[in-house]
């Protein structure tokens, strides 16, 4: 099997479903140094005030920010040729699919999924949730539920776990979570 860059992404959206709700913010970090990118983005309706508390975004933020059509090819350029990697990559690649699909493009990539890499990692531990995560490796974040932040978060952890474990069992890991994707009925995987 190749190796494929990861490109880790992380979402904020104004609910959990990728069929109704929309993105509000984006960003995707490239592990092969090919780039990053993050946007607000404009999902052309309300937000709810649950979300503005969750990640401090408001409405008057995104009135200006562009549309997912707008990104959508710099995401896509992104995410070419690289394993989608996300804390919960069946919820963001759920969205990101939907946004896709909305504007008429097909989006299908491998993924990884760092909630159960984690899970194969750390089977002691209980919790595999990002908070969870961030105070068990010491990792600084500025602050939370907000994209890059949460991106950069994950891409810490991989590094941090990797030297952790050690490589091979890294590796291990990550092929049998890759092996096995969790995808929403949305989506479908590319085999690597």
């Amino acid at each position: 099997m190749t190796r494929k860059p990861l490109a880790i992404i992380d979402v904020e959206t104004t609910g959990c479903n990728p069929l109704l709700d929309r993105v509000i913010e984006i960003a995707v970090i490239r592990t092969d140094g090919a780039g990053e990118f993050s946007s607000l983005v404009n999902p052309e309706r309300s937000l709810p005030p649950f979300i503005t508390s969750l990640t401090g975004i408001s409405a008057g933020d995104l009135a200006g920010a562009p549309l997912f059509e707008e990104i959508a090819s710099e995401i896509a350029i992104l995410l070419e040729g690289a394993v989608f990697t996300a804390h919960n990559a069946r919820f963001d690649y759920g969205f990101i699919h939907s946004e896709f699909k909305r504007i008429g493009l097909p989006f299908s990539a491998p993924t990884l999924c760092t909630v159960r890499l984690s899970r194969k990692l750390y089977p002691k531990q209980r919790q595999h949730n990002l908070e969870s995560i961030i105070v068990r490796h010491g990792i600084p974040v500025e602050q939370r539920h907000r994209a890059l932040d949460d991106a950069r978060a994950v891409e810490a952890y991989l590094a941090l776990s990797r030297e952790e474990v050690g490589a091979a069992t890294f590796m291990a890991a990550m092929t049998k979570v890759l092996n096995n994707p969790s995808l929403p009925v949305t989506g479908s995987a590319r085999q690597m």
